[in-house]
């Protein structure tokens, strides 16, 4: 019973937060949930430091986040499949999509869940990036678990990969500029819209997924959202060349039906 109240009241603190789901707190709220989270150091000392993490997150103060996620890892022998989890969704809203997928990776090595892998194979689609799915591969292969099912998805996956790179070939465009365009997107994404509650979380059961509702966006918040993209972009200093054949060739209206001739 001891372990079991600080697990259970760290559960009803993030239910609290939403997790990486913003919803709008007045700053009395947002300094309760960390007295709160302070307290349990004694009794759960790495659930402290990841509420606290998730709490920086909340507060787009990344820097909070990122110490705390460090601490929070190291206190439990970087061991703990959600802390690694968290981490990765935090670094995947700062833009940094590669390293997002190292800890997602590091999690599906800990607790080789199908909710893991099913965001592993998501990220590494959109980032087009074999080698983790071919290191994924092997660790399936190797732990023996659910190979029946996850091998399929993995394969099928760097089916998907092999072909956009082929495509990305096809057109003259670089493998780097096509990953900062999806890091960019995402970055630009979360930046306006985690902090607004246009965005849903999913139960911490299900290892903490953000989703972020297209139907929500209004005409607004696109013009918005191209204005802050096109300002990353500069800064980026991606090739021109890229950047307008992405444009082209990646825009939804030519998903379904590429045609480069």
């Amino acid at each position: 019973m001891g372990m079991l109240a600080p697990k259970k009241r760290a559960h009803e603190i993030l239910d609290q937060i939403g997790v990486f789901g913003r919803k709008n707190a007045s700053e009395f709220t947002i300094h309760r949930w960390k007295t709160q989270a302070k307290s349990l150091a004694e009794s759960d000392i790495v659930d402290s430091k990841r509420i606290l993490a998730i709490i920086g997150v909340y507060e787009n103060n990344f820097e909070i986040a990122k110490k705390n996620f460090e601490q929070a890892l190291a206190l439990s022998n970087y061991e703990n499949s959600l802390v690694l989890c968290d981490y990765a969704q935090a670094l995947l809203m700062l833009g940094k999509g590669e390293d997002a997928l190292s800890y997602l990776v590091k999690a599906f090595n800990i607790e080789p869940s199908a909710k893991t892998l099913d965001r592993i194979l998501t990220l590494s689609n959109s980032l087009i990036y074999p080698d983790v799915l071919n290191e994924i591969r092997t660790l399936v292969t190797k732990l023996n678990i659910n190979t029946d099912l996850y091998l399929p998805l993995i394969e099928e996956t760097i089916l998907k990969v092999n072909e956009n790179i082929e495509f990305i070939e096809q057109i003259g465009v670089s493998v780097s500029s096509y990953r900062s365009m999806i890091n960019l997107s995402d970055l630009v994404l979360y930046s306006k819209f985690y902090t607004q509650t246009k965005i849903a979380a999913c139960k911490l059961d299900d290892m903490i997924n953000t989703i972020i509702y297209p139907e929500h966006l209004t005409a607004d918040d696109i013009s918005e959202l191209n204005d802050d993209f096109v300002e990353n972009v500069i800064k980026a200093e991606i090739p021109l060349d890229d950047l307008l054949k992405i444009s082209i060739y990646f825009s939804f209206d030519h998903q379904e039906s590429r045609d480069v001739a």
